[in-house]
């Protein structure tokens, strides 16, 4: 109260007194006005807000005690430090919630990665592809390779080897980084797995077997085509034929004759030949026999100009007939001589 007899009463901000003479305010520290309703000004503060505030960046004092509130990223009495390591925010009072503990903006929180991950908390490692700080290196490996995610360096699949599993393993190495040998007894080997690529003629995990038989070439995966009991080399499939039998398969019959053959059934037609002929005639089959060969079949002992071809001239003792040499090449051309006499 103040005035006359004390009558009137005060109009101080939270019932504080007032002179009791004029009934002024006393205003408590950091209030200021007629009824002590306002904050000191800005950059002030105490009683009767006669001190000057001494924070800096920003920060602002308490109107009653001059203590400083520092904005996001400082603190100390006078807002005059940036936050330590793993803190941000006002009066760096937040923790960072970064992957194994690596610093955040100390004004946003907001983690700063180091090379190699992303993400809100720098927890997911860089997409596929990608390297290095803030992912933003494309790798280089090739063939499926990956790379490490921090400095880019490749990985390579088993079989591939190089700064970029550019190259495939040196010759007679497999795996990863091409530290296994190969044991497959002068084959090849993949090399991705080691598994055996034999040379022609070997079979077998570690190619020491040879072909069994009626099998030939590479791993020993082709059969051999020889007939009437020829067998093939194992390394090129060639035959090797059996008394009796020629061609490239064996498939040839060899029929050997003393003397001469007045009869012969050859693929299931009959040839008769003359043992002594003194006529090639066109509408059969007489000649003297030296070697007669009718489709694949070699008969040697007769000369024949079926199939309109012939080996050799016939023998004779003529002086004239030796020198038709018309006969043979009649016969290559087709043409079937009419007659003539040994």
């Amino acid at each position: 109260f103040y005035g006359e007899n004390c009558e009137n009463v005060c109009r101080c901000r939270d019932r504080t007194d007032c002179n009791r003479f004029t009934g002024e305010c006393d205003c408590p520290a950091g209030y200021t006005g007629p009824s002590c309703a306002q904050p000191c000004p800005f950059g002030t503060y105490g009683v009767d807000c006669a001190n000057r505030c001494t924070c800096t960046n920003d920060g602002t004092c308490n109107n009653v005690n001059g203590r400083c509130t520092c904005p996001a990223g400082w603190h100390g009495v006078r807002c005059e430090k940036e936050c330590d390591p793993g803190f941000y925010g006002e009066n760096c009072e937040n923790v960072c919630r970064c992957r194994d503990r690596t610093d955040c903006n100390r004004f946003t929180g907001e983690c700063d990665c180091p090379a190699g991950y992303t993400g809100p908390s720098c927890a997911q490692p860089c997409p596929s592809g990608t390297y290095g700080v803030d992912c933003a290196n494309r790798c280089t490996c090739r063939n499926d390779g990956t790379c490490n995610n921090v400095n880019g360096r490749c990985t390579c699949l088993a079989g591939w080897t190089g700064s970029n599993c550019q190259d495939q393993c040196p010759l007679n190495t497999w795996g990863l980084q091409c530290r296994n040998r190969c044991s497959c007894n002068g084959g090849s080997c993949s090399p991705g797995d080691g598994t055996c690529v034999c040379d022609a003629g070997f079979e077998g995990r570690d190619c020491s077997r040879p072909c069994r038989t009626g099998y030939y070439g590479v791993n020993c995966e082709s059969r051999c085509r020889c007939r009437n009991g020829g067998t093939c080399d194992p390394v090129t499939g060639r035959c090797t034929c059996p008394a009796g039998f020629t061609g490239t398969y064996c498939e040839t019959e060899e029929v050997r004759a003393t003397g001469f053959q007045i009869r012969q059934t050859v693929a299931g037609r009959t040839v008769t030949c003359a043992s002594v002929s003194t006529d090639v005639q066109r509408d059969s089959f007489t000649y003297e026999c030296r070697t007669l060969r009718v489709g694949r079949l070699a008969f040697p002992n007769g000369v024949t100009c079926r199939e309109r071809w012939v080996d050799r001239v016939p023998e004779s003792t003529d002086p004239e007939i030796r020198k038709r040499t018309d006969v043979k090449d009649f016969c290559l051309r087709g043409t079937w001589i009419t007659s003539y006499k040994i």
